[in-house]
């Protein structure tokens, strides 16, 4: 799902009609929004350093992949790389490609969109108890020179679709170094085999650590450089309450009344992050969605009611 300071989340994100999760990439969402459970657990760890970015198995975000923005989302299927210096991820490579029948509906409700933007209230926990995993072959994610292949990690009662990287460290790339998603195929997935560069990160400046958003006043975000390779997605989290936004265009992003007239968890600690993120979407018979995502940072801050 789908932002510890100085990160990097490399995704594959994928979708397959009834099969797989909807993906949808309307502006106002994020993998992570809670419809993204698997991918939420290494986009949302990434997002803050202690308060979770799971709510049901992990929302990643924003784990955003990514399956954003449908009113009844079944769950998303993909793969994420988390780089979270400091974060309580660590270094990890995790995916999920899961058949739900039925599919499995979003527990967040989407409470109001505004532009590039879009506000979530989280859910309950999720229930994969009528999921099991897709067939995709031997899945293998190469960082440079080094491969780090996945296990299906069966038997996980909370996501019995997840695929994991189990082997030990996972080494954080250099900017433009080479990433290279691939599978052999299996009954359900064709194999794929796409390869894209990692970006450089951003550096979130503003709003200031410490600072206080106020509801029903425009909220700016800042970021440099002010036009990095691909889009940014940005994360403001409460304790239920999410603004998920994405991006092409340069900063600052400013997140409008639309959004902050709705925000109603006043005098509360909060978080805002923000990544850079470069996808790919490749057709092998299941449509799949490749992103490699390098966090910006984040800011702690608080909300009160404004003038």
């Amino acid at each position: 799902m789908r932002n510890a300071a100085s990160g990097l989340i490399i995704g594959l994100f994928g979708c397959a009609a009834t099969l797989l999760a909807g993906c949808d990439d309307s502006s106002g969402s994020h993998p992570d929004a809670d419809v993204a459970e698997a991918a939420d657990t290494a986009d949302m760890a990434e997002v803050r350093d202690t308060p979770e970015v799971v709510d049901d198995v992990g929302e990643t975000e924003d784990a955003e992949g990514e399956a954003d923005g449908l009113p009844g989302n079944p769950t998303p299927a993909g793969l994420t790389a988390s780089f979270g210096s400091g974060g309580p991820m660590g270094n990890s490579i995790a995916g999920v490609f899961c058949r739900c029948d039925p599919p499995l509906l979003s527990t967040s409700e989407k409470i109001a969109e505004d532009g590039e933007c879009a506000l979530w209230r989280s859910g309950g926990a999720q229930d994969y108890s009528h999921c099991t995993p897709l067939d995709v072959g031997d899945v293998t994610v190469t960082i440079g020179a080094t491969d780090y292949a996945l296990t299906l990690l069966s038997g996980d009662p909370g996501n019995p679709c997840m695929f994991m990287y189990t082997g030990g460290e996972v080494t954080e790339p250099a900017p433009a170094t080479a990433i290279r998603f691939h599978s052999t195929g299996g009954t359900d997935v064709p194999a794929f085999d796409v390869t894209m560069n990692m970006p450089a990160t951003i550096a979130l400046t503003e709003p200031a650590d410490g600072a206080t958003l106020p509801q029903g006043h425009p909220w700016q975000v800042a970021w440099d450089p002010a036009s990095p390779d691909g889009s940014v997605r940005v994360m403001v989290q409460g304790d239920e309450q999410r603004v998920f936004c994405h991006t092409t265009a340069p900063s600052p992003l400013t997140i409008g009344i639309g959004i902050t007239g709705n925000w109603i968890e006043l005098g509360i600690p909060g978080m805002v992050s923000a990544h850079t993120e470069v996808e790919q979407q490749v057709d092998a018979g299941v449509p799949i969605e490749l992103g490699v995502n390098r966090s910006g940072g984040l800011v702690n801050v608080n909300f009160d009611a404004g003038d």
